[in-house]
């Protein structure tokens, strides 16, 4: 199984760490050892990453001011040829939860803290 972790990056004048996925990350990688390929990518570190590859399930943790990229990466894997699982979290999903769902009936949307 090939899970990609994104986090979309904070458009302000600080550098916000990416808790939550480096959280994920070690979390996955401690369950599930050799059993998946996992990819982190944090947006701000790595502004060109260019999204590409099949992935059976992609997580993507997006603020609220993050430049349109949660919604970006969303539109370019639902128009994959084998769309992956998509899950959103972090601020944004959890404060517009129902506008994502209204825009993305394919996305599973993560209210509230999901560190836990």
């Amino acid at each position: 199984m090939k899970v990609l972790l994104i986090d979309t990056g904070y458009d302000a004048y600080e550098i916000d760490e990416p808790l939550g996925i480096e959280q994920l990350d070690a979390c996955i990688r401690n369950e599930f050892k050799n059993r998946i390929e996992l990819t982190t990518i944090w947006m701000i570190a790595e502004p060109y990453f260019k999204l590409q590859d099949f992935y059976d399930v992609v997580l993507i943790s997006a603020n609220i001011y993050d430049g349109g990229k949660m919604e970006e990466i969303i539109r370019y894997y639902s128009k994959a040829s084998k769309k992956p699982q998509i899950i959103v979290g972090g601020v944004a999903p959890t404060l517009s939860s129902k506008r994502i769902l209204s825009l993305f009936s394919n996305v599973i949307c993560i209210v509230g803290e999901g560190d836990d």
